[in-house]
């Protein structure tokens, strides 16, 4: 069945969206008469990219139990036009001469995620490097 399914990788989501690959996951799973929970994670975990994988993989634990919530973060993540606007703002936050660490963490946090807040993004290599290559020196 996953071999049916075009991996979905966010970056080229001109050709595959969120929203196709998710109803792509549905019309195959809805052609399958005993399909539990495990199966629906497993073809999401099998049909996505290293991306969404790691997406997938810092949900917390009742989120990557669950199918349904898995998939509405999924939607919610990829196919919000504000993740790549927060990118880049985050990508031009610098921390200022007076500001605290602290501070600026909060502010480069803020304009990372957005209104939303991911579990875990503090160990996110791509954001530690942010918070790092973008303090100001001493």
């Amino acid at each position: 069945m996953a071999r049916n399914i075009p991996a979905f990788t966010p970056e080229l989501a001109g050709d595959h969206s969120v929203s196709t690959y998710m109803r792509d996951i549905e019309f195959f799973l809805q052609s399958w008469k005993c399909v539990n929970n495990q199966d629906r994670l497993y073809l999401l975990w099998i049909t996505s990219s290293p991306e969404v994988r790691h997406f997938l993989a810092r949900q917390p634990g009742h989120i990557q139990s669950d199918y349904q919530q898995l998939r509405q973060a999924i939607i919610k993540k990829f196919s919000d036009p504000e993740s790549e606007h927060g990118l880049i703002a985050a990508l031009a936050t610098k921390q200022g001469c007076y500001e605290t660490p602290y501070a600026y963490y909060h502010r480069l946090r803020r304009a990372y995620l957005g209104a939303c807040s991911e579990p875990g993004v503090e160990e996110d290599t791509s954001f530690k490097s942010l918070f790092l290559q973008n303090l100001h020196p001493i």
